[in-house]
């Protein structure tokens, strides 16, 4: 499903900016992305499978009961939610760091290089979009670090590991 999206929202994007003359690069380089955000979502899920103990097929579940707050019934499931739940929010603190300063030079980049241009009108259009979209991101960010923190409260020290065994 997330491809599909990334598929719609690069080419609409292309086309809105090159015009509907561009269809045909629009599409491939559309496929393009889909393609590597397949293989990204397919390789993070086999990642945190090998991580939690886990098979690759119930990381989704996981993260779908995660985004719903419901804890699992068989304490297997739940020991492997209460690891998948430790990675992420270790891997959020540690890399929050760099990489929300990172998203908001990406952001604001475009609109400052079409400034520089003298592309005002661009410009002015991609800071709008760049401080929206990296508003939506903190804020994101944020509720998906409070919905993790929760999950690990009401899971307690299930599935935590020794600092040795990680």
């Amino acid at each position: 499903m997330m491809a599909g999206l990334v598929l719609i929202m690069w080419v609409g994007a292309r086309l809105a900016l090159n015009g509907l003359d561009g269809w045909p690069s629009a599409v491939a380089g559309g496929v393009g992305v889909c393609g590597v955000v397949t293989w990204r979502a397919i390789r993070r899920r086999r990642r945190d499978a090998t991580a939690i103990g886990a098979e690759a097929g119930t990381v989704p579940s996981l993260d779908r009961r995660i985004m719903k707050e419901e804890l699992p019934d068989d304490p297997a499931e739940r020991e492997a939610m209460g690891r998948l739940v430790r990675r992420r929010l270790g891997k959020i603190q540690r890399n929050q760091k760099w990489a929300l300063p990172l998203m908001a030079i990406f952001c604001c980049a475009p609109a400052v290089l079409w400034f520089v241009r003298g592309r005002t009108t661009s410009g002015a259009v991609a800071a709008v979009f760049g401080v929206v979209f990296f508003v939506w991101l903190v804020w994101m960010n944020r509720r998906v670090l409070r919905r993790l923190t929760r999950m690990d409260e009401r899971l307690g020290g299930v599935g935590r590991q020794s600092a040795a065994v990680r």
